[in-house]
């Protein structure tokens, strides 16, 4: 052990990141969810939520919107309370403008994510109809469930076209009470009804997509249904995001592994998760990329090709059908096997050596392929 774990100093921070410090509380440690507190010389306090134990008798704490005065030396201190932070409200916020506070107030929410007891959970994932014929036949979107759209195309279009399908088709039944937008682009559509807006670096969009995590879990415990729109960082090479997996910072397996155990549907409130992850090329391929990354248990995954269409080869789906949908289903992911084959067999032999079967089964399984446009 460093005899400077236990040299005299004072509560103090000891670095400083992107929306994130470390610093060194003594003997007291708070606990994990716990609201830190920093004051200035002047006597200016704001408030970080404890994250994690780092060891040394240190914490990792997040801090949104943080003062020009927040640098290593400045003191710390415990509250002995909660950490919450600033409550939904319709329209756009931006997420420097909300805050952590020791406690509950009027306008605060719990910013610690709480994970529904089992009794609580709802064990429906019914399919979600969006218009998009093969991805409806073949790999459906789940209703309540988290459905990772992986997006090799150059811009957000695809994916803004299917979330703009999955709202309308839920919207005629007046399914979704709330429908929670991360942008960094200002690009929400009309049809959102709290958007959250970041700027900066891929830690910062992390960051802002935790606390809009923390809106979804309360508004669904407030009985609401929430569609739930986000878009991570850009993965760029095997489960490695460009300045993101700093020390301190929220990596993506939280945030997915959040998602999957807190943002889950109960029996009192539903919310239908819409995660956008853009894949961006690279010197081991995409294929590559998508094969390898650990991206925790997802009811659908949808993968955008290059051009903005729906590819079918590497899209799955858990979501529930009836039998006649289901033997569809089976029917097509028997097109796509026969097709794969028959693609392995011509990079052999070429086009000509394939037999006719072989060559409708490639036909049926390219007009799979269809093009996500609004």
């Amino acid at each position: 052990m460093d005899i400077t774990d236990y040299e005299e100093r004072s509560p103090q921070i000891i670095e400083v990141e992107s929306g994130w410090v470390r610093a060194f509380v003594g003997d007291d440690i708070p606990r994990t969810g716990d609201a830190l507190g920093i004051r200035s010389e002047g006597g200016e306090e704001v408030f970080a939520a404890v994250r994690r134990h780092a060891g040394g008798r240190t914490v990792d704490a997040m801090l949104l919107g943080m003062p020009a005065w927040v640098r290593p030396g400045v003191e710390v201190f415990q509250t002995e309370e909660s950490a919450h932070v600033t409550a939904p409200k319709q329209g756009q916020s931006s997420v420097d403008a909300l805050a952590i506070t020791a406690g509950k107030d009027l306008d605060t929410i719990p910013f610690k994510l709480r994970a529904p007891k089992f009794a609580e959970l709802s064990g429906t994932r019914p399919a979600l109809a969006t218009g998009f014929s093969a991805i409806d036949r073949l790999s459906p979107l789940a209703h309540g469930g988290l459905n990772l759209i992986l997006d090799t195309y150059t811009g957000p279009q695809a994916y803004d076209a299917l979330a703009a399908r999955v709202h309308a088709a839920r919207t005629r039944s007046d399914e979704y009470d709330a429908v929670l937008w991360l942008s960094g682009d200002a690009r929400a559509p009309e049809w959102a009804t709290h958007e959250l807006t970041f700027d900066g670096d891929a830690q910062r969009q992390l960051t802002a997509l935790r606390a809009l995590m923390s809106w979804a879990v309360w508004l669904r415990d407030q009985g609401q249904n929430v569609l739930f729109c986000a878009e991570l960082p850009p993965l760029a090479s095997r489960g490695v995001v460009d300045e993101v997996e700093t020390a301190m910072g929220v990596s993506i397996g939280e945030v997915v592994d959040g998602l999957g155990s807190t943002l889950a549907s109960t029996n009192s409130g539903t919310i239908t998760t819409l995660l956008r992850l853009p894949l961006h090329a690279s010197a081991s391929g995409i294929e590559y990329i998508i094969e390898t990354m650990d991206v925790g248990d997802v009811d659908a995954q949808i993968t955008i090709d290059d051009q903005g269409r729906f590819d079918p080869y590497r899209s799955t789906s858990d979501a529930e059908l009836d039998a006649e949908a289901r033997s569809e289903q089976q029917k097509l992911l028997g097109v796509l096997s026969r097709a794969a084959a028959a693609r392995d067999k011509a990079a052999m032999l070429g086009e000509f050596g394939l037999e006719p079967r072989e060559e409708e089964a490639l036909e049926k399984a390219e007009a799979l392929q269809e093009r996500l446009k609004a």
